[in-house]
């Protein structure tokens, strides 16, 4: 899986899956519509022991949601795995992690310009030009 997530007009071997005033997300993989917000996963999540058996027949989407849903940017304390989620809920993007950052993305702030990726060669082949 490849995505770079942006304000910058790239031109990218990649398939736009979100734009919105001026961000824009390309990916290989599809983001996941779900009651208003967008999600990309990439690993693996499960829930944690004291929530497992109400969410354990969840999909990974599904339970997504309904965490986010009910603890807001919490929600991560009731999963885990190797992980990492970007999630587009209305005009905010959100990016998290689990807790031990096996899955990287890396970034590039210069002035009004961001990039983020979870490939290193695409920041540094965009961030200058």
């Amino acid at each position: 899986m490849t995505w770079v997530l942006t304000n910058k007009k790239l031109k990218m071997d990649l398939p736009l899956a979100y734009t919105r005033q001026g961000t824009q997300l390309f990916s290989d993989q599809l983001l996941v519509k779900k009651e208003n917000i967008q999600i990309l996963l990439e690993g693996y999540i499960i829930p944690r022991d004291p929530i497992y058996s109400e969410y354990q027949n969840y999909r990974s989407d599904d339970l997504i949601v309904k965490l986010y849903k009910k603890y807001g940017s919490e929600f991560t304390r009731y999963i885990k795995g190797v992980f990492l989620i970007i999630i587009i809920d209305i005009d905010q993007i959100n990016i998290f992690s689990d807790r031990f950052g096996i899955k990287k993305f890396f970034y590039s702030n210069n002035s009004d310009t961001f990039i983020l990726s979870n490939k290193l060669d695409h920041i540094t082949h965009n961030a200058g030009s």
